[in-house]
């Protein structure tokens, strides 16, 4: 194999293994959602899954989760949830990018193979679309979904719990009490309560 066969062996590797941890994020994602969506729901763990999981749309599963909570604690969270829903609609079109489109290598004609350039997803099944997602996105994607999955989680056991989860905080950070009181931001505030992030490289 020429040195250069070898560097598209290795840069279609690890654009194979960037993608499929950027899909397993928006998977913990959901099961954090679906978690979530028990914890409201005050049903039997199993059911409440069998429920969730046969509601295929995710917008439908973001309203049903915003009306477990307005029942359950009127506008309290309103203002977190919905920004939350907004961040998460804006995740959808990526997440089905990530999944259905195609890796292509790019030849340039004697020009220098760039590894973080030449191997992308393109749009599929339209390639000449001209839409392109290379190896940066995918990682932006991953880490904006988890560090938003950590978040949905976090909620989840702050609505079991919310006296042990505000205390059990690093005491230098804010309460999440006051996190889920506002508008979600990122990336997070250096006082933020969760733990930063190993991003994905």
């Amino acid at each position: 194999m020429t040195d250069e066969g070898e560097q598209r062996k290795q840069a279609s590797d690890n654009f194979a293994l960037v993608r499929a941890n950027a899909i397993n994020a928006y998977a913990s994602l959901e099961m954090h959602l679906g978690m979530l969506f028990e914890t409201l729901l005050g049903s039997d763990p199993q059911k409440a899954y069998v429920v969730f999981a046969s509601v295929i749309n995710s917008q439908a599963r973001l309203r049903m989760i915003s009306r477990l909570l307005q029942l359950s604690f009127g506008d309290r969270y309103i203002t977190f949830f919905d920004s939350l829903s907004e961040k998460l609609s804006g995740l959808d079109s990526t997440r089905n990018k990530v999944a259905h489109w195609i890796v292509l290598n790019s030849y340039t004609g004697g020009k220098k193979f760039k590894p973080k350039k030449d191997v992308a997803l393109h749009g599929h099944p339209n390639l000449f679309s001209g839409e392109v997602l290379y190896r940066h996105d995918l990682i932006d994607f991953h880490n904006r979904t988890e560090f938003y999955g950590n978040i949905v989680f976090m909620f989840a056991q702050f609505i079991r719990a919310p006296d042990l989860i505000d205390s059990s905080r690093n005491p230098t950070k804010r309460k999440w009490s006051d996190v889920f009181g506002e508008k979600i931001a990122y990336p997070p505030s250096e006082d933020h309560p969760l733990p930063p992030l190993k991003k994905a490289k």
